[in-house]
This record gives structure tokens, sequence and C-alpha cells, in this order.
């Protein structure tokens, strides 16, 4: 039979900092991810933005989920070829891109 892992044998202050950790910073699987993070960060100056390697590993395929003012009075297709100019030196080498835009009012 296996061993089960129980929350109750980790030292306390482990599992409080996990939440922690994850809010901080953004966390990357690889650099590519990051290139596009900041990318668009430079760009759009977002409220939101979540880039994700959803390809397992390889970096052909992302999920990014964005929220920004920049997208003020522009439809959804018009938001998401914004988001295609910006990167489209990476996106030729990818294999497909899951995109989440919305526009976000400024205060």
């Amino acid at each position: 039979m296996l061993p089960v892992l129980s929350l109750r044998r980790l030292p306390q202050t482990w599992v409080r900092s996990i939440p922690l950790r994850y809010y901080t910073t953004p966390k990357f699987t690889n650099q590519a991810e990051e290139s596009i993070y900041n990318k668009l960060k430079e760009n759009l100056k977002p409220e939101e933005l979540t880039v994700k390697d959803i390809s397992g590993g390889c970096g052909a395929m992302y999920q990014i989920k964005i929220g920004a003012s920049a997208f003020q009075g522009m439809g959804l297709v018009a938001q998401h070829r914004k988001v295609n100019e910006i990167l489209s030196q990476e996106l030729q080498g990818m294999h497909g891109l899951q995109l989440d835009t919305y526009a976000v009012k400024q205060k």
C-alpha cells in the first residue's frame, strides 16, 4: 500500500506561505512566457494580465488573459488584432493562442 501524504505533516509556516507567494509575483514556466508577459505589459499597461504555456512546456500554445484600459472603445476582434500585432514575432513559432481580452474602465 502506498503512503498517503497529509497536509497535517507539512510545517505550518510552509502551508501558510503558499497563497502569499502565489499572489505576489507571476510565476513563469519558461522564458517565452516571461517574454510575452513583459511585452504585453510594456505595450498595453494592463490592469490584469496572465500568460500560461498550455502546451505542456514546449511553447507551442499559450493562454493569455488581459484586461486593459487601452482596449476602451475597441471591439473584441480589434482587441485580439492588437495583441496579435504586439506578439507578431512570437506568433511565428506558436501553434495556437487562446485570448481572453476585455476593456477596463479608466478611473
